[in-house]
């Protein structure tokens, strides 16, 4: 089972590779037949790799399933199914973070208040700012990225509770090119479009899922 997820993980590695030599050629066809790919094989990987913890492969399926989504992301309805399939794909990330820390049940109350608090701060402070944007498409933009900071936040917390989570900086890392990442894809699909703005998107995006999986698997596997 581990060379055939590394076989999986080499392959997602490969496709990654040549991705982004498409998206920095601006080579529409191609950036576009091997979006998919990318996680779509880091999640086959970590299907082999750590059966035993869905969470961490379920977030990625979301994730590759939501890269073909925005492969249209000009299209809103193309935009905000994979803006729902990676907020999905977070929710398994944070409870797999739950999981790790051991949280009680009040953990995940206090979480989810959190969470709930960040929102109404959010649509205070940015629903204003994004009149380019309808209500609803507005109104899952901030619950996403609320979402993404709270599990950095998260992760943080983790690292800071936890004894042996040196990994979980990996995480950390993950989440920070995340939110770089979704935020220039915003900015470039509403506001402002760049040349070769898919590259450092999918760049940013790239490292940020191979940190967060490899670090929740890497923390796993010390327990």
């Amino acid at each position: 089972m581990v060379l055939t997820a590394c076989v999986f993980m080499a392959a997602s590695l490969y496709f990654s590779t040549i991705h982004l030599f498409f998206c920095y050629k601006l080579n529409e066809k191609m950036r576009k037949l091997t979006k998919v790919l990318c996680v779509a094989f880091l999640s086959l990987s970590l299907m082999f790799f750590a059966p035993s913890w869905p969470l961490i492969y379920l977030g990625t399926i979301c994730g590759f399933i939501g890269d073909y989504f925005l492969i249209k992301k000009e299209k809103m309805r193309s935009l905000m199914a994979g803006i729902i399939l990676f907020f999905i794909g977070h929710i398994f990330y944070i409870l797999q973070l739950m999981i790790i820390i051991n949280s009680p049940i009040w953990g995940y109350i206090l979480y989810i208040g959190l969470s709930l608090f960040l929102i109404v701060l959010g649509q205070v402070i940015f629903y204003p700012k994004l009149k380019y944007l309808t209500h609803n498409s507005t109104n899952l933009g901030i619950a996403y990225f609320v979402t993404m900071t709270s599990a950095l936040i998260l992760s943080i917390i983790s690292i800071s509770v936890l004894s042996n989570a040196l990994y979980l900086i990996l995480v950390i890392f993950g989440y920070v090119l995340f939110i770089i990442s979704d935020s220039t894809l915003l900015y470039t699909t509403y506001i402002k479009h760049y040349k070769r703005a898919d590259f450092y998107i999918m760049l940013t995006y790239l490292a940020a899922q191979y940190l967060i999986t490899i670090g929740l698997v890497l923390t796993l596997a010390q327990y």
